[in-house]
């Protein structure tokens, strides 16, 4: 079963699509009451186990989400409303995952 909560609640704005070649996030932007902005995120595997989506992870899946969390950071750092010190935070993650991952052109 999906955890569709997210998505049902009519007050969040319509998510971001982000993505791997089997992963995808929903990416949504919330202000807050006090101005500042807050990223939400849920994850879903792309994959059907006899012929039914499921919502659950493999281990073969683990590159794949360290992939998806550089993507996301990077999303985020580009939209350009994050707090400084998070920014600061996401832009190491982005730099050590390039360390480990370099990126195919």
């Amino acid at each position: 079963m999906k955890d569709e909560s997210m998505s049902r609640d009519t007050s969040l704005p319509r998510p971001d699509l982000v993505g791997t070649e089997r992963l995808t996030a929903r990416l949504w932007k919330i202000r807050q009451s006090t101005g500042s902005w807050n990223y939400s995120f849920a994850i879903d595997p792309l994959r059907t186990i006899g012929g039914r989506e499921t919502n659950s992870f493999q281990a073969v899946d683990l590159e794949e989400l360290v992939l998806l969390a550089r993507i996301l950071a990077i999303v985020i750092l580009e939209d350009g409303y994050v707090e400084l010190e998070l920014r600061h935070r996401l832009q190491e993650l982005v730099t050590r995952l390039d360390s480990i991952f370099p990126r195919v052109e």
